[in-house]
This record gives structure tokens, sequence and C-alpha cells, in this order.
């Protein structure tokens, strides 16, 4: 199978292009697929890289794949259907509402919309409230009074056409880590806004990343690693005035909300502290989130009785990739999702059980697999009596 894949050798915040590896991944899986047999033609591994920016400690992925075929039809995730992003979509709006307190908008534009769950929450907010996002290609409408979609990338939109005017509020949650040059889409964004427009957006936290050795939150799909450093840079660059940011620590171990204003102000965002980062100190927590992962594995062909997983998470591939394994020792994997239930995923032969509600799992040991929601599947592994519970990273 022909897969295009672009070389992506300077820094998408600073443009720097001494770019060194930090994490060295050949033949890695694709993740956010579930399928009813393994398809590796369809599903090929693809080697990749993590390359580090030293001068604004910025991190993203050396090889861009092409997004018509990491995003088609069998890429799930929809934020609506996960209670992680849900309950992050509630996160960011008490943030919006920390920085905006009960301001209502004119127009209102979501880039990276998914299936509407914010601009049905905050649909009173604002006269007019549009969301952007290619999973409604081909299905473009009015949704629900004041709210309209469009299916489409957001640098094919014609953004006053659609909404009548530049929008003086943005928001972006979990859209720019996927974008191949976030800061020229930004800048498109920006210039069509209104004066004074504030622009809020969320992403992953490679600070938090790095503190928590969370390495398996590398995948294909997210392209760029913000720290807080490269997003005061990037605000920065863009000419924008920083006015406030925050961390969710229970999202992805952390994500980093930003919110700045349109505006032509130098050395926004100088004042507040970030920390650097150097290249051998994310290839040294690297090589202790690999260390772990090998003793924990280890550990594993000690147990004795029948193993299970539990959480058939999207990132699954990635901790089966850095345990070197392919997790054919679980005799299933358990997750509650129904529309999971007798999938597997294209790289790994284990299966996807969904449980019985009174599941007794007494006699049984079993994996954390989805690491983002350990603290939920403790409890419920606790309720179901595990005899052992096996936990492959120490945060969480």
């Amino acid at each position: 199978m022909n897969i295009t894949r672009t070389l992506n050798d300077s820094c998408s915040v600073c443009g720097n292009t001494d770019l060194p590896i930090v994490m060295d991944l050949p033949r890695f899986p694709i993740t956010g697929v579930y399928v009813a047999k393994r398809e590796p033609e369809r599903f090929p591994d693809m080697d990749q890289a993590l390359l580090f920016c030293r001068e604004c400690s910025h991190a993203q992925l050396q090889y861009v794949i092409d997004p018509n075929y990491l995003y088609d039809k069998t890429y799930t995730h929809r934020s609506s259907a996960s209670p992680i992003a849900t309950s992050g979509n509630d996160f960011f709006i008490g943030f919006l509402n920390t920085v905006v307190g009960g301001k209502t908008f004119e127009r209102i534009l979501e880039i990276g919309c998914n299936n509407l769950y914010l601009l049905k929450k905050i649909k009173d907010r604002g006269h007019r409230l549009l969301g952007v996002d290619p999973i409604w290609a081909g299905n473009d409408q009015k949704v629900d009074g004041n709210i309209s979609v469009a299916g489409k990338f957001i640098e094919d939109v014609d953004i006053q056409g659609e909404l009548g005017g530049r929008p003086d509020l943005i928001l972006a949650i979990h859209t720019f880590e996927h974008v191949h040059r976030p800061k020229e889409q930004l800048q498109k964004v920006v210039d069509a806004a209104a004066p004074g427009a504030v622009i809020m957006i969320e992403v992953p936290c490679f600070d938090s990343l790095l503190y928590a050795g969370r390495f398996d939150q590398v995948f294909h799909q997210h392209l760029q690693y913000f720290s807080l450093s490269s997003m005061l840079r990037m605000i920065q660059e863009l000419g924008c005035e920083y006015l406030s940011h925050a961390f969710n620590y229970s999202y992805w171990r952390g994500t980093l909300l930003v919110a700045f204003k349109k505006g032509d102000v130098s050395g926004a965002g100088a004042a507040v502290p970030a920390k650097r980062y150097t290249g051998d100190m994310v290839r040294q927590r690297y090589g202790l989130f690999q260390r772990q992962l090998a003793v924990f594995t280890e550990g594993l062909a000690r147990t004795e009785g029948v193993l299970y997983g539990f959480g058939a998470a999207q990132m699954v591939p990635t901790l089966a990739y850095h345990m070197q394994s392919d997790l054919s020792f679980l005799q299933c994997i358990l997750d509650d999702n129904p529309d999971r239930h007798d999938l597997m995923y294209p790289n790994l032969p284990v299966r996807i059980k969904k449980p019985k509600e009174d599941m007794d799992l007494s006699g049984a040991s079993v994996v954390i697999t989805a690491l983002d929601s350990m603290r939920p599947i403790l409890g419920r592994l606790i309720g179901a009596r595990a005899k052992e519970i096996l936990v492959p990273v120490q945060s969480f």
C-alpha cells in the first residue's frame, strides 16, 4: 500500500532546522483503529521519530503521514463518546468562564468541532456559532438553531463568509497538535478574526508528558508536542497578547490550555515563566520509561493463571510497542464500550471483549491497558475483586 509521508524537518514554531532525534521509532504502529480481523497490509507499521527544538523546547514528529489515510472512516475518536473527552470539554468551559466571565460574543468559531459537544454547551454565549471539522465532509448544514457546521479543513473554509463576519471568539480543543504547520494555520485564523478577538486553544502538554514519563502518548496522529515555552513563543510570533493558561491534569495526564488576544503586542507572554529543556533531558526521560516497561514486561512472564487486559484505549498499540510485545499473553482485553466488542487492533492478535456488569475477576490478574483511564479502571477492578492489578506506569 502506497502511503504518502512528508518530511517535517524544521521547527513548526520557530523555524529552527537543528532538530535532533530524541525518540527513534522504527516500524511504529497506527493507533485509533479497530478492526474485525488483522489487516497488516492496510494498516502497516511505519518508521517514525520525535524531533526536539533546542531553540523553543518544541517537539514534533519527523514524518507527516497523509491525513486522508490517518483520518479515514476507521479512525474512531468522537468527543461525546469519550468520558475523558467530555469532562475535558467541561474543564475547557470552566477555563473560558475564568478568562471572559459571562461575556457573550457575536460570532464564535470552533476549529475541530468533532460532534459539536462544546458548541452545544455554549450556544447561548454567541449569536452565530460555526464548527469546522473534516469529519463532517459533504454534510455542511445548520445543525442546532444558531450553530452551523462546515465539513472541511480550516484552511479550506471562508470563515467570514460562513459566519457573516469576523469571529470574536475562536476555540480549538485538541486540534493544533494534528496540524502540520500550526503557526501558519493559526496565523490565517488570527488574520480572519475581529480586532481584539479572544483565542483559546488546548493541546496535550509536552511538559506533562516529560514529567510523568508518558512517552506512550507519542503517536502518528499527533504531529506537534507543545511545551508552555513553545506555545508562548508561537503566541509572540503571531503578534498576539497572552492572557492566561491552565493545565488539566485529569486529561492525558496533563493538557495545556492557553488564552490570548489578537493584537500587535511585542514580547507577549515574555513575563510568564516557562521551563526549557534539552535534548539530553528528553532522551534520559525516555530511557527511564523504556527501562520501566522492560521490568514490567519481564515481571508479567512470572504471573500465574489467567491474565486479562482492561481498557481497549486507542493508544494500546503504542503501549504494546514500548513493551516490545504483541500482548498475546492476554486472554483478551476487557472494555465496557459495546462498540468495540469482538474487535481487535490491526497489529495485535488479542481481541476485545465486553465484560458482564457483575464480572468477577477474583481468579484472574489484570493489566490496565488504558493508561489515561487508570483511576476509574482501578475502581472498576477493585469492585470486580481482581486477584491482582498490574499497572505499567507509575504516574497516573
